[in-house]
């Protein structure tokens, strides 16, 4: 990762796309970074312990303080895939024992270089290759049967010196041609997929595209509204309220607004409620830095709405 590209590193393009991944992700999304070369190093400057054991919530704090972690990664070593990888499902385990939710598990897993795992020096080089690609697919497939064969692998190959074979078939779970043959038993096994950036500067926008492999075709038309923020312009806490534009059927915009929680929580003391009306306040905290906030969402029924449009 010390080569360099047009005056960068390959260190500090891969650090700018692994911000770029974490800035993509909403509040409820889980996440963490890992860093691995003959290591693994994962954030140690963050209150919360657990980002040490499992995923964080993406919330604003959260991403921020592994943001300030990338920016610090600055080591190199051996490229050892197997210690990155076995961490990750540790992560992905714990936070699923953890999470009442039903979300997809997913690594993104980023390299510029062949496996140097540990394996018998007296084997040949040709062997060691074929031994190192054996017991990480084999690890892969004994881990992600632990946890249902839940987890997609997204791998990203930099540069010109990869194990593409390998990389392409961590992607799909398949290490037959290593005598690892695929095995659904504990559950079917989910495809990913393999992307090699032959120029780095393409990369960052590579490794953000992961979120189209997830999209669903679905529209909506239900609102949505962020989590609450400081804004820019030092009104305080606002959230924006987002719904889109249907035209049979078919998405043509989206609309939104933000509001602060001033606002909010004035509308819902001074709203005046009848017999078919009425309106609460759901409040939830967030973190411990945010203990003085509450997240407010105020709900009205339709006749509310249509009073608020006509006036």
């Amino acid at each position: 990762m010390s080569r360099e590209h047009e005056g960068r590193t390959l260190m500090q393009i891969a650090k700018e796309a692994a911000i770029t991944v974490v800035q993509t992700m909403n509040p409820n999304d889980k996440v963490n970074v890992i860093a691995f070369s003959d290591t693994v190093l994962k954030p140690n400057r963050c209150e919360d312990t657990c980002y040490k054991s499992q995923l964080a919530q993406a919330t604003p704090q959260n991403k921020e303080c592994l943001l300030d972690f990338v920016r610090l990664i600055d080591y190199g070593g051996r490229t050892v895939y197997s210690e990155a990888l076995n961490e990750a499902f540790n992560l992905l385990q714990a936070s699923e024992l953890a999470d009442s939710q039903d979300r997809e598990h997913v690594i993104l897993f980023l390299t510029d270089g062949q496996p140097e795992d540990a394996v018998d020096d007296g084997l040949s080089e040709g062997e060691k290759k074929t031994r190192r690609r054996h017991d990480i697919m084999n690890m892969t497939k004994t881990r992600n049967a632990e946890i249902g064969n839940r987890v997609i692998i997204l791998t990203f190959g930099l540069g010109n010196q990869l194990d593409e074979v390998l990389l392409e078939a961590m992607a799909q779970q398949d290490g037959t041609d290593f005598g690892i043959p695929r095995d659904s038993s504990a559950g079917e096994i989910k495809v990913g997929r393999f992307t090699k950036v032959t120029n780095p500067n393409d990369l960052r926008v590579q490794m953000a595209s992961y979120y189209n492999f997830f999209t669903a075709m679905v529209v909506s038309d239900k609102p949505i509204f962020s989590v609450p923020h400081q804004a820019a312009s030092g009104i305080g806490l606002i959230t924006t309220v987002a719904l889109p534009i249907l035209e049979a059927g078919k998405l043509k915009g989206v609309v939104g607004v933000d509001i602060t929680l001033q606002d909010l929580l004035a509308d819902v003391t001074y709203f005046h409620e009848g017999q078919s009306t009425y309106s609460f306040i759901y409040t939830k905290w967030i973190t411990q830095q945010w203990l003085q906030y509450t997240s407010i969402i105020s709900i009205y029924l339709q006749s509310y709405l249509n009073y608020q449009m006509m006036n």
